[in-house]
């Protein structure tokens, strides 16, 4: 998701730039939200009722956009870092759990 949300200040910030170059008085919130992905005719469950993202929402909208038929291969997801001494006084991060997962796996 955080790839989703750097391409949506990327938009807009890209329209921002657009309204004041071309003299327009710069944008409303609606003005904004018009250059957002996905819109709310792709996605009308991506946002809640005060207008915020559904995050849950949304990576099934993504998933289902870029990935219809599931994800074919291997992911490590890091759940939980901590810090750990490793006797030098040093503090190292190290993934409490570490898990293998497999979706979409036929």
């Amino acid at each position: 998701l955080w790839l989703w949300e750097i391409h949506n200040e990327m938009n807009v910030h890209v329209f921002t730039e657009q309204m004041k170059q071309s003299g327009e008085t710069c944008c409303t919130k609606d003005d904004e939200r018009k250059v957002l992905f996905p819109s709310d005719e792709d996605c009308p469950t991506c946002r809640l009722e005060d207008g915020n993202w559904d995050r849950e929402q949304v990576y099934l909208y993504l998933k289902g956009q870029y990935w219809p038929s599931g994800i074919h291969n291997f992911r490590y997801v890091v759940l939980d870092v901590k810090d750990q001494d490793n006797n030098n006084g040093k503090q190292d991060h190290i993934p409490d759990y570490i898990v293998d997962i497999a979706i979409g796996l036929a």
